[in-house]
Parts: structure tokens; C-alpha cells; sequence
């Protein structure tokens, strides 16, 4: 797989180096056997062959001075490596199960704060409805002060007089209730008896205020009357007419 740019990331460290390649023949000759190019072929199944990459045949000198591994060596580094590869994938999956208890942790500390600030919130506003309630009520209690203070002030023993009033006891409905009753039955015989009354003024026969006159005064009164009285004067001489005749009898006896 040939890279795609010279910067490339270290897969242990994550840190990164570049891949360019640089001529050999730039470089001084007590400096290229330290160099080596950062990509080469690697022959891994044939560590004894004597095939040599583009690279090592332009370095012979510095090839030619390392040396050699054998294949007992060989093995035992590719057992060192799958090795360590093994231990980093250990490590790997470890450090990931406690990046995911991390990021949990992290999510419901946030989730706590978001919580914590939105009852705060709640809490904020409940007090400053509380605190509008209560300037309303002192309100309206300055209000009935003000009112109270130009009413006028009632006595304790009138209030005192006043209560039993307003709760009577038991037995004085009682007694109220037979008043009722017996005011009930008064009454009609009061009407009763007015209706007697009535009855016999009316069978009381009407006498007239003339009768017990002496005749002298009937007749002066007679002829003072007016015209229009002339017809009651000429009955009231017709019924005591007869009175007349029994006087002079008794005179005429006499």
C-alpha cells in the first residue's frame, strides 16, 4: 500500500513523522550507514535470502555491515512481537471499557447539572411568586388598616351583648316557637270578639239626640233648619207627635 502523504501517524505513540525519502548520495559518507529510508521492504518468511531491496543495493556498504539474524532468532522476535501486540490489544480493550465508564460517568454528571440548574430555575421562579403574593397581601392588609382606622370602634360589652344574640339557645326557640303559636291563636279570637262588637252596635237601635229635647228648643231648632233639612224635620215632628198627644193627655188629666 503506497501512502498517500509523507506525514504519517506512529501506530504506537500516535506521534507524527515524516516518510520522504532522501538521496544518499546528498548525504556525507559517515552519515549514511546511521540512515536508513523509512520505507523498505521487509522479507520475513526468507530472512536467508540474498535478495536485496532497490534500496539496500544502492547501500551496500552499510547492508553490508549489519548483521545477520538467524532463523531461531527470527522466531523467537516474531513471538516477542505477536506478544506485545497481544498485551496492546489487552490494554486497548481495557482502556476503552474505562473510556466508556468514563464517558457515562460524564453523561450523568451532566444530566445531574442540567437538572440541578432547571430546579434551580423552578425554584427562582416559585419565589418570586411568593414574593408578589406577599406584597399583595400586605397590600391589602394596609388597605383594611387604613379602612379601620375611620370606622368606628365598637365596644367590647356591646360585642359581648350581641353574641348570645347571634346563637340563641335551644330552649329560648322553644319558647319562641310557643309564642308564635299562641299569638297565632289569639288572633282570631280577638277577630271574634270584634265581630260581636260590630254586631250589636249595629242591633243598637238609633236614637236621635233630639228626643230628650223640651219642645221649646225641637221647635226653635226646626225653624232654624235649613231648606234642605225641611223633610227631616217634618219626619223627626211625626214620629214624636205622638209623644205630644200623651203629654197633653197628662196635662189635660192633671
Amino acid at each position: 500500500m503506497i501512502p498517500t502523504s509523507i506525514v504519517q501517524p506512529c501506530p504506537t505513540c500516535r506521534s507524527l513523522y515524516s516518510i520522504a525519502h532522501v538521496d544518499s548520495e546528498l548525504l556525507p559518507t559517515s552519515v549514511r550507514a546511521h540512515l536508513f529510508p523509512s520505507i523498505r521492504k521487509l522479507y520475513l518468511e526468507e530472512p536467508n535470502s540474498d535478495t536485496k531491496s532497490p534500496s539496500s543495493s544502492s547501500l551496500s556498504a552499510p547492508s553490508s555491515s549489519l548483521p545477520r539474524l538467524s532463523q531461531s532468532e527470527v522466531v523467537s522476535e516474531c513471538g516477542r512481537l505477536s506478544a506485545e501486540n497481544q498485551t496492546l490489544r489487552m490494554n486497548c480493550a481495557v482502556w476503552q471499557k474505562r473510556a466508556e465508564i468514563h464517558a457515562a460517568a460524564t453523561l450523568g454528571l451532566m444530566n445531574l447539572a442540567r437538572m440541578a440548574k432547571a430546579y434551580s430555575t423552578q425554584l427562582k421562579l416559585e419565589k418570586e411568586d411568593l414574593q408578589r403574593q406577599c406584597n399583595l397581601l400586605k397590600r391589602k392588609l394596609e388597605v383594611e388598616e387604613s379602612f379601620a382606622s375611620f370606622a368606628p370602634v365598637v365596644p367590647s360589652s356591646k360585642i359581648a351583648k350581641s353574641a348570645p344574640d347571634a346563637l340563641p339557645h335551644p330552649s329560648s326557640r322553644h319558647g319562641e316557637t310557643l309564642r308564635t303559636s299562641g299569638t297565632t291563636q289569639q288572633q282570631p279570637r280577638a277577630s271574634s270578639a270584634q265581630n260581636t262588637h260590630s254586631k250589636s252596635i249595629q242591633l243598637i237601635p238609633a236614637v236621635p239626640p233630639e228626643r230628650d229635647l223640651p219642645p221649646s228648643l225641637k221647635r226653635r231648632k226646626t225653624d232654624s233648619c235649613a231648606p234642605g233639612l225641611l223633610a227631616c224635620g217634618s219626619e223627626e215632628n211625626q214620629s214624636h207627635s205622638p209623644r205630644r198627644s200623651l203629654r197633653k193627655r197628662k196635662e189635660l188629666m192633671s
